[in-house]
C-alpha cells in the first residue's frame, strides 16, 4: 500500500511579484499574532524595495525577512530602513549610501551652483558672487570648502 502524492507546481515568488503586496499584508498579520506585535503594514517605499529583490528563497525568505523587520521595528509601519539586508542586495549599498542625508544633497547642489556661476562669469569671482547673490568673502570660503580653484 503506497501513498498517493499530488505534485503541485508553485512558481517562485520572483515570477509573481504582483502578489507581493497581498502576501506581505497576510504575513504581517500572521506574524503580528505570533510575535504579539501591532505593525499596521509596510510603507510604500519599503514595499517598492521588496519588489526589486530577486527572492531566491521564495515566500519562506519573505516571511523570515518580515519577522526580523517586525522584531526590530519601533514604529507602526515597516519602513525602508527596516530591511537593510534587502537594500544591500538590491542596491549594493548600505541604507545610508542609498539615501544621502540632507546636508550632503545641499552641499552637492551648492558646489554645482558655484562651478556654474564661475563658468558663466569666465572665472570672475566678484561677478560670480553677485550672480549667486552672496558676499564675495562667502564665495571665497565656499570655494575653499569645496576645493574649487
Amino acid at each position: 500500500m503506497g501513498l498517493n502524492i499530488i505534485e503541485i507546481n508553485i512558481p517562485p515568488l520572483r515570477q509573481h511579484l504582483e502578489d507581493l503586496p497581498l502576501l506581505v499584508d497576510s504575513l504581517v498579520a500572521r506574524l503580528n499574532t505570533k510575535l504579539k506585535k501591532r505593525i499596521r503594514g509596510v510603507s510604500r517605499e519599503a514595499l517598492e524595495l521588496l519588489q526589486q529583490y530577486s527572492w531566491p528563497g521564495n515566500i519562506r525568505e519573505l516571511e523570515n525577512m518580515l519577522e526580523l523587520a517586525i522584531n526590530m521595528s519601533e514604529g507602526d509601519f515597516l519602513e525602508y530602513d527596516d530591511f537593510p539586508c534587502v537594500a544591500r542586495k538590491v542596491h549594493g549599498t548600505s541604507i545610508g549610501q542609498k539615501r544621502p542625508v540632507l546636508a550632503d544633497a545641499i552641499a552637492q547642489v551648492e558646489r554645482e551652483m558655484l562651478l556654474d556661476a564661475l563658468q558663466r562669469t569666465g572665472g570672475d569671482k566678484q561677478r560670480a558672487a553677485h550672480l549667486l547673490q552672496i558676499h564675495p568673502s562667502a564665495l571665497y570660503r565656499k570655494l575653499k570648502k569645496y576645493n574649487i580653484r
